[in-house]
């Protein structure tokens, strides 16, 4: 009988050993793959792509990208899908830890992969919106400046001549 408890507990102790093993390699399998970006992939019905709104415009690109806006429009926001995950920029110069996004809010936008690394996926495509370009404001005109006004000359009338009363 003591033989049988033995036998059971070493059974058991293996067997939550080799729990403990398995659960920690899923756990480190998790771990790796959740990897160091952190962002929240957004979830849009969208048509074109798969991160911008209904509507948007969308460039197939495999790397760096120069997007512009047609004549009267500007570029708001652009959506970046790497992997699994949509990176959203809606700041001028606005980076992470893979990509960088300079010129929203002009006709003329630059996308750059500064990242590597299993983090830093390659770009499949490129979303953006567009908006009005703002209205350019108006230069004030120079007011005339006042021009000199003819100072008097003087005049040359003639002088009373001497004239002799009785």
């Amino acid at each position: 009988m003591k033989r049988l408890g033995r036998l059971i507990g070493k059974n058991l102790v293996f067997n939550l050993a080799l729990a403990a093993i398995a659960l920690g390699v899923v756990v480190g399998v998790q771990v790796l793959q959740g990897g160091g970006v952190t962002e929240a992939a957004h979830t849009f019905d969208a048509v074109q792509g798969a991160c911008a709104p209904a509507g948007s415009e969308k460039l197939d690109s495999s790397g760096d990208a120069t997007i512009s806006a047609p004549a009267g429009q500007v570029i708001t926001v652009v959506y970046i899908k790497a992997g699994t995950l949509c990176h959203h920029f809606d700041d001028d110069g606005q980076s992470n830890d893979c990509y960088t996004v300079s010129g929203i809010g002009t006709d003329t936008v630059t996308v750059t992969k500064i990242g590597s690394g299993r983090d830093c996926k390659g770009i499949s495509h490129i979303e953006w919106e567009l908006g009005t370009a703002p209205s350019p404001s108006p230069s004030p005109s120079p007011s005339p400046s006042p021009s000199p006004s003819p100072s008097p000359s003087p005049s040359s009338s003639p002088s009373p001549s001497p004239s002799a009363s009785l």
